[in-house]
């Protein structure tokens, strides 16, 4: 059969705690037969797609409950060459959904979302998932793309090796919509090749807000800006989040943002850096913690250490061209390496630096 489930054959059953399902179609038909109501669905096993059927769709559904019922249940791509993989489910239309203790793995999509394309309004809750290995071509968002004034709220997930080859957001693109992650995890993501336009090597946040906490970034990286994550015309607060091993080619190895306003409380930037090996642009090789332009930014009980880039003076933090109220001073909750910290055009500069209690 053209979807499979590994090692067990059995239809849908109902049980005290809702209905169980062995395939993909029997999970198609449970969701399109849900109209009123609180409807909770168990996933039984490992569900493959090879292709022919397409991605599981949620069209308007509301008070949805998906949960995987044994270990290693979840959303499998096929496991055969690339071009036969696809995207694993589209939310749309208003949708209302909550995903629990569940995998998602080796998803592909040609545009947009290897394992989950969120819009039109959804809201989807994901808790304690895991995000493995998914891959998107060219719109953005290696295992999550969230638009369409969509909100996906992430509790104890995690996402590892995903990747966009063409686009910003190695993991998550965020556009015209919110995301909110707590006790999250990024590792291994990346966006776009080497001294390519793209950035955001885990989440790519445009006209649209993410907050994190509890969260961490390691070993991501993006061929042009924000090696973990990169702000355009947004919103992005961190709360006790940490950047480690990250790198951006160009500007900002852990964070880049433009024309946004941040808040970092407790954060901490290790080991991240921007380029120091391409020379044709040398000079802007700026910001191997944070590069940050015309944005608001501050910045309290966080560190920046052994971050580099191809400049000592713009290490830690570079900025460029802002509006604002002039440089605060450093406290003692925020370190800093003494000669890796600049702002461009201080006269005026908005970077703040502020000690809380």
């Amino acid at each position: 059969p053209c979807t499979r489930l590994l090692g067990l054959l059995a239809l849908a059953v109902t049980t005290t705690t809702g209905l169980q399902v062995y395939t993909q179609d029997d999970l198609q038909q449970a969701i399109d037969g849900h109209s009123d109501g609180e409807l909770n669905i168990e996933i039984m096993g490992m569900l493959f797609d090879c292709g022919c059927d397409g991605e599981l769709t949620i069209n308007g559904k509301t008070g949805l409950t998906i949960r995987g019922g044994v270990e290693g249940a979840g959303f499998y791509g096929e496991l055969g060459d690339e071009e036969e993989r696809r995207q694993l489910i589209v939310i749309r239309g208003g949708s209302d959904v909550t995903f629990t203790g569940l995998v998602f793995k080796r998803g592909f999509a040609d545009y947009g979302g290897g394992c989950m394309q969120v819009s039109s309004s959804s809201s989807v809750a994901l808790r304690d998932i895991d995000f493995v290995e998914c891959v998107e071509d060219s719109g953005g968002g290696g295992a999550l793309k969230i638009e369409g004034s969509s909100n996906v709220q992430a509790k104890g997930v995690s996402f590892k090796r995903c990747e966009s080859y063409h686009n910003n957001g190695g993991a998550v693109s965020v556009e015209y919509s919110t995301f909110n992650a707590v006790n999250t995890s990024f590792t291994g993501c990346s966006a776009g090749v080497s001294g390519s336009s793209y950035a955001g090597g885990a989440v790519s946040v445009e006209h649209s807000t993410f907050n994190a906490v509890n969260t961490s970034f390691t070993g991501c990286s993006a061929g042009n800006a924000g090696g973990a994550v990169s702000v355009e015309h947004s919103t992005f607060n961190a709360v006790t989040t940490t950047f480690t091993d990250c790198f951006a080619v160009y500007y900002g190895g852990g964070l880049r943002l433009f024309h946004s306003n941040s808040d970092l409380e407790g954060a901490a930037f290790t080991n991240c850096a921007t380029s120091s090996e391409f020379t044709s642009f040398g000079d802007q090789f700026y910001g191997g913690g944070v590069r940050s332009e015309y944005s608001e930014l501050s910045v309290s009980d966080s560190s920046f250490l052994n971050c580099r880039s191809s400049k000592i003076q713009y290490c830690a933090i570079a900025r460029w061209h802002h509006v604002g109220m002039p440089v605060g001073p450093l406290t003692n909750k925020t370190l800093v390496p003494l000669l890796s910290f600049f702002v461009q055009g201080l006269g005026a500069a908005s970077l703040h630096f502020q000690e809380t209690t």
